[in-house]
């Protein structure tokens, strides 16, 4: 389900149906990252799981800083941006 959930959004971005911190995340790679991580958790070196119980502190670091990073540049990156405008405003004559 991952892969098509990411190709939709990669033929998004090629339509410009995407917002642009989408643009950005997927062009630096971080959806590339989420799809590695996704695909190393579930399956597993030829079936010896001992790569799954060694990658799954990995996997929970690795999905923290992505994530992070998606929902600040969703959320608070674009918050902060429209808070200075705000503020430059205000200091107009």
């Amino acid at each position: 389900m991952l892969s098509a959930k990411l190709n939709k959004l990669e033929n998004d971005i090629k339509g410009g149906l995407a917002p642009d911190w989408v643009k950005s995340l997927y062009e630096e790679g971080h959806f590339k990252i989420i799809k590695d991580l996704g695909n190393a958790s579930i399956h597993p070196n030829g079936g010896d799981i001992n790569r799954q119980s060694i990658f799954d502190q990995k996997l929970t670091d690795g999905l923290d800083t992505v994530f992070g990073f998606i929902l600040y540049s969703a959320f608070d990156a674009p918050a902060k941006r429209k808070a200075e405008v705000g503020k430059l405003k205000s200091r107009l004559p």
